[in-house]
């Protein structure tokens, strides 16, 4: 299982030291990229050093500042705080464990192909979970997506049928936000076909138990609202669309014999 992206940036862009948490791949097409690496043991004991100096920065200020300084005085690159580091060319295919502590910076203008890579029926449950309903993650939206499939994105709902609650105080800010990006019926629908296009694909693998995941549970739910949804906007959804998870043979809910 896998998931796919472009990315862009302009030279001199890059996002702070971060887990990106799944394996993946980056395949440089255009422009320059510098990488650092560091495994989440070594970079423990270097976070415990320099504590106060290692502050969140961008991947510009992180190798024009912060590393010379954790060099020279914190004492990054010794044997128990090794790092990796290189250069990315056009061509070239970059592959990040998903533990990895690491950032990248955009010598010139870049655009790459970004794939992550599920190696274990684990990590493609825990993929498709957090991409449904992982209020813990912080993360918008997709750590909060099951939330649209009710009017007026209900959280509470959501964290209720999935017996997973948000943090009230949390979830009014969480709530706030959405609405603000996801206002409209045709955001939100899109958000909805994200859980049905994944579910359906867990549906129909052969390698995955999709009781693992909440699409079982969420599937009839987020078929009723945006069939609601589409009539509201005068439209209807194709009739292969089935109320009921499709099984192994495709849409409807047959399974193979």
């Amino acid at each position: 299982a896998s998931s796919r992206f472009y990315v862009f940036g302009p030279a001199g862009s890059g996002e702070q030291l971060r887990q990106d948490g799944m394996p993946f791949a980056d395949a440089l097409v255009h422009g320059k990229r510098r990488w650092f690496m560091m495994s989440p043991k070594d970079f423990q004991v270097l976070r415990e050093k320099a504590k106060d100096v290692l502050e969140p920065a961008s991947a510009f200020m992180f190798f024009e500042q912060q590393k010379e300084e954790l060099e020279e005085e914190f004492g990054l690159g010794s044997k128990k705080m090794k790092f990796w580091e290189c250069n990315q060319n056009p061509g070239e295919i970059i592959y990040i464990p998903g533990d990895t502590i690491m950032t990248s910076l955009n010598i010139q203008d870049s655009f790459s192909y970004k794939q992550h890579i599920a190696v274990s029926e684990s990590a493609v449950v825990d993929r498709v979970n957090s991409n449904i309903w992982s209020p813990e993650s912080g993360v918008i939206p997709s750590g909060y997506q099951f939330g649209v499939c009710w009017d007026n994105i209900d959280l509470a709902n959501a964290g209720s049928k999935l017996s997973k609650q948000v943090n009230p105080m949390q979830g009014q800010i969480i709530q706030q936000i959405m609405a603000q990006y996801y206002g409209t019926t045709q955001s939100r629908n899109s958000l909805i076909i994200n859980i049905l296009a994944e579910c359906s694909s867990i549906f129909q693998s052969d390698g995955i138990d999709a009781s693992k995941t909440y699409c079982g549970q969420a599937w009839e739910q987020c078929h009723r609202q945006l069939d609601k949804n589409a009539k509201s906007l005068g439209a209807s959804l194709p009739s292969w669309l089935s109320p009921k998870p499709p099984g192994k043979s495709g849409f409807g809910g047959k399974t193979e014999l």
